[in-house]
């Protein structure tokens, strides 16, 4: 199971109904997968790629301002090509994208198959191909082909490259050697050059060691896309959805922040007044910051927005006090003030921090006075402002 793709289709879904909230609009994700909106490509092309899928590292990231992709096949080839082994092509394929009409082929046949990818096999399905195309296989042999090269099975591999140049008969010894059955003509028999063959399987042998199958890399690609479109159109409700997805990582959601600066996005600093437990894009293309912070908990956190929901902001920390006190731990309290969250409430945050344990033992005696004046029919008196 892949979960850094459930990870970004949760990111892509958050988005999504972020957009529907701040716009109205709804975004169906299948519908872009047409590839026809070219803008996307220019964050790729901008070195723009924090938060998209697959393509974010630094070294993805100046391939992809190297490459300059502009249709969702460069973007396939080049995740293919971001790999151990591949890899050493990607200067060449660079090259041959530059100069397409420098690209020579060793057999006509090779052209359709290579030309999309500038000449160069890069995918597992190319091999296939090739091997029908140029010798002759039929399509389940070719798979029994890329299987051999894959798992860099040295008796299949040596027995493909007989077959390849010389041929195969379809007969019960033949069939037998690695359980390959039916002929393959070869390249000799269908009269092409026996040299260029052998360096044509060379090429095919060393690339399929470590080729990726092009049905992988596409739907890589194509979630890439669409965080590319998202991100190109709708950056606050992305970077938002981008952010809360690494939380729980203080560096990655310092990337994200300072990224957000890089694109414009200002980011609002978080306020109980205002602020979620999650990242808060605005229409505005604003980012309020959420409220969740080393050692606040879910619980506390539900309990101050539900109430300031239903009930209005917090006027001062009395009324703070009176309405969440006692459902607020001192942990979740004490962090909350760290990072400035009752800036709109009061200006004493200092004070509030180092008095959080006489607050909350203030908190216990309100709470044991409030159990007597009820008995009473009586409402015990609460202030915090000058603890």
């Amino acid at each position: 199971m892949d979960f850094l793709g459930l990870r970004t289709l949760t990111v892509i879904n958050d988005t999504i109904e972020s957009v529907k909230r701040n716009y109205g609009k709804d975004i169906d994700m299948y519908s872009l997968y047409d590839f026809k909106d070219k803008k996307p490509f220019e964050l790729l092309c901008d070195g723009k790629t924090d938060g998209l899928f697959q393509l974010e590292s630094t070294g993805m990231t100046n391939f992809m301002q190297k490459l300059q992709p502009n249709c969702i096949e460069d973007v396939i080839a080049g995740i293919s090509l971001y790999r151990p082994g591949p890899m050493d092509s990607i200067p060449e394929f660079l090259e041959n994208r530059k100069n397409k009409d420098k690209i020579e082929y060793s057999f006509p046949e090779l052209e359709p198959i290579l030309s999309p990818t500038y000449g160069l096999p890069v995918y597992q399905e190319q091999a296939m191909q090739i091997v029908i195309a140029v010798a002759g296989y039929q399509k389940s042999q070719s798979d029994s082909f890329r299987k051999a090269i894959a798992k860099k099975k040295k008796e299949w591999i040596d027995a493909h490259r007989e077959y390849f140049i010389y041929g195969k008969e379809d007969t019960p010894e033949a069939n037998s050697r690695i359980g390959l059955k039916g002929a393959i003509p070869g390249v000799i028999k269908l009269g092409k050059d026996k040299k260029k063959a052998e360096e044509l399987y060379d090429a095919l042998e060393a690339f399929g060691r470590y080729a990726f199958n092009k049905s992988h890399a596409a739907v890589y690609a194509a979630i890439a896309y669409v965080t590319a479109y998202l991100k190109y159109y709708y950056p606050a409700e992305f970077m938002a959805a981008t952010i809360d997805m690494d939380i729980k990582s203080k560096a990655k959601v310092m990337r994200y922040v300072n990224h957000c600066k890089d694109l414009g996005i200002s980011l609002l600093p978080p306020d109980v007044n205002s602020s979620l437990r999650h990242f808060d894009p605005k229409p505005d293309k604003t980012i309020s910051y959420s409220l969740s912070a080393k050692d606040t908990d879910a619980k506390s956190l539900n309990c101050i927005i539900e109430e300031r929901q239903e009930h209005g902001d917090y006027l001062d920390m009395t009324d703070y006090f009176r309405r969440c006190g006692k459902n607020v731990n001192k942990k979740t309290f004490r962090s909350l003030v760290n990072i400035g969250a009752f800036s709109s409430v009061t200006p004493e945050r200092r004070r509030f921090v180092y008095n959080a344990d006489s607050i909350y033992k203030k908190l216990d005696s309100i709470k044991n006075a409030a159990d007597r004046a009820a008995e009473k029919g009586k409402q015990p008196r609460m202030t915090f402002e000058n603890s």
